[in-house]
């Protein structure tokens, strides 16, 4: 499968005088076309440029990873179970008939989900909602939190990235927010497998606006 490799540059209009705004944070992000109230991105690259600078290249895989996320009732931390290598089409049933510290247990049908989403069910019988996840090099990507037990869920992942602005600091690496949130001021970087190098040129106008370009 195909590794995406990409560059963000940050190249200042001539305008600019080079004391201003030099430094550009930025995030990247995916999403899942399946937009509901459940469906959270998550921060999966976030970092500054000092201008004229660039960044990367960064490796962005198209293989993924699926996870449960939980909250250990003995030390009340985040869990994360997983993540497993998956392939879009994968069926899982996912049980925690206790919560008792134990980890949920997670099983994979032998039956597929033709649609080509990753199919995940919150087993009938468990203990409490859970957070079925998507990562790539072991970073969260997006996931879909709450998952009350008897429920399925479907995750999959638009086939372009994101990238924002951000303020300085925000948004931290595995930082999760609601889709629709950025997704409505963030700029869609199409990816092309016959194409895996990406650059994106950030360039900052006369008013200040940062706007994405892809090359």
């Amino acid at each position: 499968m195909t590794s995406f490799q990409i560059t963000v540059i940050n190249k200042r209009s001539n305008s600019v005088p080079s004391n201003v705004h030099d430094e550009l944070w930025f995030m990247l992000f995916q999403r899942s076309p399946n937009m509901n109230v459940q469906s959270w991105s998550t921060s999966w690259v976030n970092g500054k440029i000092t201008a004229p600078g660039r960044v990367g290249p960064i490796e962005l895989p198209e293989e993924v990873g699926f996870a449960v996320i939980d909250t250990d009732p003995t030390s009340g931390l985040t869990r994360v179970t997983g993540p497993y290598p998956t392939t879009f089409g994968d069926n899982y049933t996912v049980s925690m008939p206790l919560d008792d510290g134990s980890p949920p247990t997670v099983s994979k049908s032998e039956v597929s989900n033709p649609s080509g989403e990753v199919t995940v069910t919150n087993a009938s019988g468990n203990s409490k909602p859970l957070e079925f996840a998507l990562f790539k090099n072991d970073r969260k990507l997006l996931c879909q939190k709450d998952v009350i037990p008897n429920n399925t869920v479907f995750l999959a992942v638009e086939p372009q990235l994101y990238i924002a602005q951000v303020e300085p600091g925000s948004y931290k690496v595995g930082t999760d927010f609601r889709v629709v949130t950025e997704s409505t001021r963030a700029t869609p970087i199409v990816l092309n497998a016959r194409n895996p190098h990406v650059t994106i040129m950030a360039t900052e106008l006369g008013t200040g606006e940062i706007t994405f370009t892809q090359t």
